[in-house]
């Protein structure tokens, strides 16, 4: 069985490259009847393709994200295309931002007698604009299956006549995070980053992942400030805006420059990093805005896969957190609200050690080797019905 990947890939500073690359690997890793090949994003000059860091795999550059999506086609005609062949295209509007250009390409797929699936990794709620609703519909209707991560994302499509036999719900996958019992002045210097004297000691609190004006960072420095007057907590945030949000970093450097008790370092995380920087804080905070858009948040599966507390805003995007550990889940973005819920965790660590508890088990149950599982499942289906 053959199937082909079509996503952004690294080293693109992308979550949904980095999710690509964890289910490539371990359907490499797992998965000896799944032969696989990679079409990616024109992320490397001068190069048709080279060699995707994590699994190995040659990633076949094919693609920009504001058009040329039908030279997908001509990639996938340049490999060995067989009867078995499935192509699975993880679909993102920032990754496929001409819908229009998007359906083309999937009718010249279907002409071509392939077996399609796409992952929507963001669900366009009906609010958002007629145009996605349309989309979604025709969308469903073309390829063979819809994979989405979560309950609120499926039935939103449903509700908006999107075909419910083609839908199949696969969680996000979680990596299980080697570094968890490591010293954290080691994790933090491996890092590079200057470890204060007593910063062992004291409680560590970030904001992970991209840095992006939908994280709401700025209402957790305001949470922050609270907090920190009653409590020995540092904020340490190493990480990097994504694509063009420097102008929101530039926007919060000013809130920077006069908290104290903060550690800021402007620098992309690569996987190992990131895992270490995870396994070294304390608390994660998500005091994210809400959109018009389902989805689910991979760095949330990589800190529960941490086995650290999260605080999440109650919007979809954290409905897995609310749905197992509602206790850590803010009722809004605002620093008040954010405030109380660090202060509750910083006051009940029984109580938080069994959310985490809970929290953990659902990252075991997601594990990226359950999720590569069920892909391999959902293929063997399409191709041997």
């Amino acid at each position: 069985m053959r199937v082909i990947l079509v996503s952004r890939l690294p080293p693109a500073h992308c979550g949904i490259a980095e999710y690509t690359s964890m289910l490539a690997e371990t359907l490499v890793r797992n998965l000896s009847d799944v032969e696989l090949a990679l079409i990616g994003t024109k992320v490397k000059e001068e190069v048709r393709h080279y060699v995707e860091p994590y699994s190995g795999l040659d990633v076949f550059q094919c693609f920009t994200e504001d058009g040329g999506y039908r030279g997908i086609i001509g990639c996938i005609e340049g490999l060995r295309v067989r009867e078995d062949t499935v192509v699975h295209i993880q679909h993102d509007y920032d990754i496929f931002r001409n819908n229009a250009e998007f359906m083309e390409f999937l009718r010249g797929l279907k002409e071509g007698g392939l077996k399609i699936v796409v992952t929507l990794h963001t669900v366009a709620h009906a609010l958002k604009d007629v145009e996605y609703v349309e989309f979604q519909r025709i969308l469903s209707e073309l390829v063979d299956v819809v994979i989405v991560h979560s309950m609120l994302q499926e039935y939103e499509l449903i509700a908006q006549s999107a075909d419910p036999r083609k839908i199949t719900r696969i969680p996000h996958g979680t990596l299980l995070n080697p570094y968890i019992n490591y010293s954290r002045s080691k994790l933090l210097r491996s890092l590079a980053i200057d470890v204060p004297e007593g910063l062992d000691k004291s409680i560590l609190i970030t904001v992970p992942g991209l840095i992006r004006p939908v994280k709401g960072l700025e209402f957790f420095i305001e949470a922050f400030k609270v907090v920190r007057r009653k409590y020995d907590v540092k904020f340490i945030l190493v990480g990097s805006p994504q694509g063009q949000d420097f102008k929101y970093l530039q926007r919060l450097a000013p809130l920077f420059s006069k908290l104290e008790d903060v550690v800021f370092m402007n620098k992309f995380l690569w996987r190992n990093e990131l895992l270490a920087y995870l396994a070294s804080i304390d608390l994660a905070v998500f005091p994210y805005r809400d959109t018009a858009h389902y989805a689910v948040s991979g760095i949330f599966h990589l800190v529960i896969g941490s086995k650290k507390p999260p605080i999440c805003t109650r919007i979809p995007k954290f409905v897995e957190c609310y749905e197992i550990a509602p206790e850590l889940t803010s009722p809004t973005n605002s620093p008040i609200d954010i405030a109380e819920k660090i202060e509750y965790v910083i006051n009940n660590p029984r109580d938080v050690r069994d959310a985490v508890g809970k929290l953990w088990e659902y990252a075991v149950e997601t594990s990226w080797e359950s999720v590569a599982l069920k892909h391999g499942e959902l293929y063997a289906e399409l191709v041997h019905p």
